[in-house]
C-alpha cells in the first residue's frame, strides 16, 4: 500500500494515477474526502499533515509513502509525518521537493527553505527516502490566463530570464518510478523540462 499526501493537488492527482496504472494499491489522503473524485480503487481517507493526531490511521498498513506538503511549515509537517510513519515501519518516504535544495549554499528563495526543512526532518527520522526536486512546473502557465484575457500581457518574477519548466506529468513519473522500483532509496533527483524560455 502507497499513501499519497497532498493527493487533491496537481501532481498527487497524479502520482495516484501512474501508480493505479502500475497496479500499486493506492492510499489518498485529504483533507474532505467528500469533495474527491478519485477512481474507485482509490482508498480515500481524511487527514491532514498539519494535524498529526489523524496521521496514524491514513499510515498504518502503508509500505511507503508520497508526501507533497505545502507553506511555511512543512518542516514541522513532515517531521510529524516521518515520525508516525517511522513508528508504523513504512519502508520509504518519496518526498515532492523543489529545485535549489541541497545545492551546498544558503537559498534565497523562501520555498526552498521550507523544503529543506522537509529533507531535514524526512533524514533525522531515519526512514529511507528520496527526494524529487523539480523547478518551475509547466502548469504554472495557466495562471497566465486572466491577465493575458483581460489585459493581453503575462506578469511575472523572472524578467527576461529562462527557466526550463517541467510538466507535472513528467513529476509524477519520476515519483513513481521511485515508489515502485529499487535503488532509488538516499537519491535527490533534480527536474527540469528539456528546454529553458521565457516568458515575454
Amino acid at each position: 500500500m502507497i499513501l499519497v499526501t497532498g493527493a487533491t493537488g496537481t501532481v498527487g492527482r497524479e502520482v495516484v494515477a501512474q501508480l493505479l496504472a502500475a497496479g500499486e494499491k493506492v492510499r489518498a489522503l485529504t483533507r474532505d474526502p467528500g469533495k474527491t473524485r478519485f477512481d474507485g480503487a482509490v482508498e480515500v481517507v481524511k487527514g491532514d499533515l498539519s494535524q498529526p493526531e489523524t496521521l496514524l490511521p491514513a499510515v498504518q498498513g502503508a509500505d511507503k509513502i508520497f508526501s507533497l506538503a505545502l507553506g511555511l511549515q512543512i518542516g514541522e509537517q513532515e517531521r510529524s509525518l516521518a515520525q508516525i510513519a517511522k513508528k508504523a515501519g513504512v519502508r520509504q518516504i518519496v518526498k515532492l521537493s523543489v529545485l535549489g535544495v541541497g545545492e551546498g549554499q544558503a537559498s534565497t528563495r523562501a520555498i526552498a527553505e521550507w523544503h529543506a526543512a522537509g529533507e531535514r526532518a524526512i533524514e533525522e527520522s531515519g526512514v529511507p527516502w528520496t527526494f524529487v526536486r523539480p523547478g518551475r512546473f509547466m502548469s504554472n502557465a495557466m495562471m497566465w490566463r486572466d491577465p493575458v484575457r483581460n489585459q493581453g500581457k503575462v506578469f511575472s518574477n523572472f524578467a527576461d530570464g529562462k527557466s526550463p519548466a517541467i510538466h507535472p506529468k513528467d513529476i509524477a513519473a519520476v515519483a513513481v518510478q521511485a515508489l515502485t522500483t529499487s535503488g532509488h532509496e538516499g537519491k535527490a533527483y533534480p527536474l527540469t523540462g528539456p528546454e529553458a524560455f521565457s516568458i515575454g
